[in-house]
């Protein structure tokens, strides 16, 4: 996880962003007034950049065909949006994944509001929509946001 931040509003310091937000009162801090506490603080994760995320290929309707269909080994296409709540909280189990199958597996991301030909000629209908890709062929699809630990069970079981 990426180093936190300390903030006195996490909507400050992430308006657009899905993350964790922990509130901590437990912590011994200076009093008010004595010292630089002033009040509860956060500490706030954008969890969408917590992880090495140029590990992940970022795809559109003009690249897909070489970096997807002709990709040598196994490709999962990640059908997502920007409004997505569920497609943000599956990025950082992404990044681990593409960090775990690295050598195996390439991750791609597509995002169906900048590119709407390649969903609709793949039939993709919700989001976010995890698509295996082998050969140029589509081995598997799930839909919907799953754990790191039920990716990769369907992972095994395709690759």
């Amino acid at each position: 996880m990426a180093c936190a931040t300390r903030a006195t509003s996490p909507a400050e310091l992430y308006p657009n962003s899905w993350g964790t937000i922990v509130r901590v009162n437990h912590l011994r801090l200076p009093e008010r007034g004595k010292g630089r506490y002033d009040g509860p603080r956060f500490f706030a994760y954008n969890l969408e950049n917590s992880m090495s995320s140029d590990l992940i290929k970022h795809v559109s309707d003009a690249s897909f065909e070489a970096d997807v269909l002709k990709a040598e080994g196994a490709v999962l296409v990640d059908y997502w949006a920007e409004w997505c709540g569920p497609c943000k909280m599956i990025a950082p189990v992404l990044d681990e994944i593409a960090e775990t199958y690295k050598g195996k597996l390439t991750v791609a991301k597509l995002n169906i509001d900048e590119n709407q030909e390649t969903p609709a000629k793949h039939g993709v209908r919700g989001i976010p929509t995890l698509m295996l890709f082998k050969n140029g062929n589509v081995e598997a699809t799930k839909v919907g946001a799953l754990s790191k630990s039920q990716l990769a069970a369907f992972l095994d079981a395709n690759i």
